[in-house]
Formats: structure tokens, sequence, C-alpha cells
């Protein structure tokens, strides 16, 4: 996925995707969502590797600002006090109870950081002669752990009443040319083995969405994106190369329809070495739409086996890795 676009007037929550057409089988991109043909299949296998390389890591507490960059939005990441024309930005830091409800983990005693913005506006860079502002609204929170078998546990949560979210506008004179919304909603637990073995629940959503009117007329593209649900979150556990992925993510964006898929593992993947570092050369992997299906049967050279609703083909390496290079939406 090229970027990840969300049309805030008119998805008005992260979670409300039926708003933008997506969990109902077609939505407002060109593409009819359904899992009938090869086209579908890849379509989707791209999807979620897309979708699922977005999520920040709640581990990863060094980056966790560039982690949560979203799309090409320029400064999008912490406000690091900023509000140089107007609100405010409160950081602070501390230990507290956290509820590692996804892990099924109960109450741990944890140190966290959060970030608070109340319409924190400041101005941002743009290509000259434009100039443009920065809005920064919803709170972020991270924080973690290390247990008594040595393991570490991690959070992150984005909130607010449209979630943790900035605006980017760009202005020529006084014509808006260019707005950038980006947002997050949702809770991400992590925890990490001591042998580095980890298990990741997702209860989370993203967005963003550009209105450019560069061109004279304004061109509209989006995507909203939410993965796993409340009681159900979704679920990826990692060790070494293997790799395993269940729940269902939900999605709508300007280039595709857009839908529900269940995502299932039914043997584990393993990601190759060397020259297919990072491709699946063996496992199963299983997308379904309703009653359609895609099962996707990895082998070695980097291709797999198709199971379409019951009728098997063969995928090359290279139609595999095209998709998973580049999202079709």
């Amino acid at each position: 996925m090229n970027r990840i676009l969300f049309p805030a007037a008119v998805c008005s929550s992260l979670l409300a995707l039926t708003a933008c057409g997506g969990g109902t089988g077609g939505g407002t991109g060109g593409d009819s969502f359904s899992m009938a043909t090869k086209a579908d299949a890849l379509r989707e296998l791209g999807v979620a590797s897309a979708m699922l390389s977005e999520l920040p890591d709640p581990l990863d507490t060094g980056a966790t600002a560039e982690a949560k960059r979203i799309g090409d939005l320029p400064e999008f990441g912490r406000a690091e006090g900023l509000c140089s024309m107007s609100g405010r930005s409160d950081l602070s830091s501390g230990n507290r109870q956290w509820n590692f409800s996804l892990l099924g983990l109960g109450n741990v005693a944890v140190s966290f950081d959060r970030e608070e913005n109340n319409a924190c506006l400041s101005t941002a860079t743009a290509p000259s002669p434009r100039t443009a502002t920065l809005r920064f609204n919803g709170t972020m929170e991270t924080g973690g752990a290390t247990l008594n078998d040595g393991s570490q546990v991690a959070y992150l949560i984005d909130q607010g009443a449209n979630g943790y979210a900035a605006t980017y506008t760009q202005l020529l004179g006084a014509q808006t040319v260019d707005t950038q919304i980006g947002a997050r909603l949702g809770t991400i637990e992590k925890r990490l083995a001591v042998d580095g073995g980890s298990d990741l629940r997702v209860n989370y959503g993203y967005s963003y969405d550009r209105a450019d009117l560069t061109s004279g007329r304004e061109v509209r593209s989006y995507a909203v994106v939410q993965i796993g649900k409340a009681g159900a979150p979704f679920r990826e556990t990692r060790n070494g190369q293997q790799r395993s992925f269940n729940g269902v993510y939900d999605y709508a964006t300007s280039e595709c329809g857009g839908g529900a898929v269940t995502v299932s593992t039914e043997e584990t993947l393993v990601l190759g070495t060397g020259g297919s570092a990072n491709y699946p050369v063996d496992g199963k992997l299983r997308l379904a739409v309703g009653q359609q299906y895609a099962v996707f049967d990895f082998n070695g050279d980097g291709g797999a086996t198709l199971n379409l609703n019951g009728v098997t083909q063969t995928l090359t390496a290279t139609e595999v890795r095209a998709v998973l290079d580049q999202s079709p939406c």
C-alpha cells in the first residue's frame, strides 16, 4: 500500500468502515471485493502484507516517533512540545499498572511515556512559495516492563475523539492547496521472550486522507484500516524465520473497494534467507472473504500453489514477490 489514506469528512471514525464502503464487500474504490479470481487472491496477499508492515512496534521505544509516521505526511510523529501557534502538547512519564488484556496477562507494573495534544498548531515545512501548518490532537502512550521469566512486555495506545491525529495543510497565500490528515486509534501489545520469540496482539486502526488542489481541481485519495477487533485481537507470532498470522482485518481505499478478510495460518510460514530474505518459502496461509477463500502453499523457490475455492493453480515467485513488494491497493 503506497499510502494509508483516510477521508475524515466521510469516515467519522476509524472503526466505522461501513461509512467508507469497507466491511460490506464493496467500497468506493474502483474494484469489486471478492475472492473469486487469482487477481483477487494476489491483491489480498499484498494488502495483508502492507497493512501489517504499517503497525508500530510497542517495544521499539527508541524509534516510536519514526514508527508513527503515516504515509508521506511531513513531520508526522511526536509533537515534542511544539504548538508554536496555539494549543498545547504535554509530555509525561511515570509508573502505573497496565492490564495486558490482549495478551491475557492481567495487571503488570510498567513504566510509561505519554503525549497529550489539544489543538497543538505549529508552522511546518512547505515548498516555496507555499506555507504550511501542522495540527496535532489526541493521546499516544507507550509502556512496558520485564517479567520474572526475563521476557519483555510492552503496549502502545493511541486515543482521542478521532484517535491520535495530525492535520497537515499547505497554503498558497490564503488558499488551501493541499490537506493531509493522518490518524491512529487502538491498542497493540507485545511479549518478547528471552529466546527472541514474540507474540503481538492487535486491536488497532489507522488512516490517512489527502485532498490535493495543486492541479486546480480536487484530487482525493484515502484508505482506512482496522486490524483486529474488541474481544478478538489479531495475532502475529514470530520465532526466528517462522511467522504465524491469525485474525480479521477490514479496510477500504480509494484504489480498492475493500472489506473484511479473515487470515489464518494453516502451517507455520517460514521466511527465506539470502536472496529470499523476507519472502515466504514454506507454510500455508489462508485468506477468506465470506465463503470464498484462497490458500497459499508457499514453496522453496518463492512461488506458491494457490487453492482458490477448491481449484488449484501455480503462482510463480515473480507473481508472489510483486504483490509483497508493492501492494495493488
